[in-house]
């Protein structure tokens, strides 16, 4: 899976709500809305008993912790647009997305979302 973060100042990265990152799939690219996985989310996770350190992240993108990866996407994937699977487009429900976060995929979206994170973490200490 090939990344690409469309970002320009005032589009959102100061803020939470979501920016476009297209994804480019083997066949097709689809456009993610997603919002930064930064310090503050990350400790709303914990709060909900979702573990973020080396060994939770591999368990849950192995499928072993579905319920709380479950919870970490949710917390960063918002909707998206032309995503494809076996060239039928899935339309965006939560329920799809909980579908993801219990696949290999999970590990990359998660990626995504720490990029976007430390975008608006330069970005700040710039300002």
């Amino acid at each position: 899976m090939k990344r690409s973060i469309n970002l320009e100042f005032g589009e959102g990265l100061f803020t939470n709500e979501p920016v476009p990152v297209e994804i480019e799939f083997v066949d097709h690219t689809a456009t993610f809305f997603m919002t930064a996985l930064t310090g503050d989310v990350v400790a709303e996770l914990a709060k909900d008993g979702v573990k973020l350190d080396e060994a939770s992240l591999k368990k849950m993108n192995e499928g072993q912790q579905v319920a709380q990866a479950k919870k970490l996407l949710a917390k960063f994937v918002h909707g998206w647009e032309g995503f494809r699977v076996a060239g039928e487009e899935i339309p965006y429900s939560e329920q799809r997305r909980d579908q993801i976060a219990a696949t290999e995929a999970l590990a990359d979206f998660v990626g995504i979302a720490k990029d976007l994170g430390v975008a608006r973490e330069e970005e700040e200490e710039k300002n």
